[in-house]
């Protein structure tokens, strides 16, 4: 039972540190949204 809390608790500060390092790239992001035929303007407009 303490390895299994151990492992808990080294998985819930993973996860509040995780985001933390993230980072966006937002050119890129665009032009994968821009290239996507699901995500055209035309198709999102209603």
């Amino acid at each position: 039972m303490g390895v299994a809390f151990g492992y808990m608790v080294l998985g819930i500060d993973s996860l509040q540190r995780g985001p933390a390092k993230l980072a966006v790239d937002r050119a890129a992001l665009a032009a994968d949204l821009d290239a996507s035929w699901r995500f055209s303007p035309k198709r999102c407009r209603r």
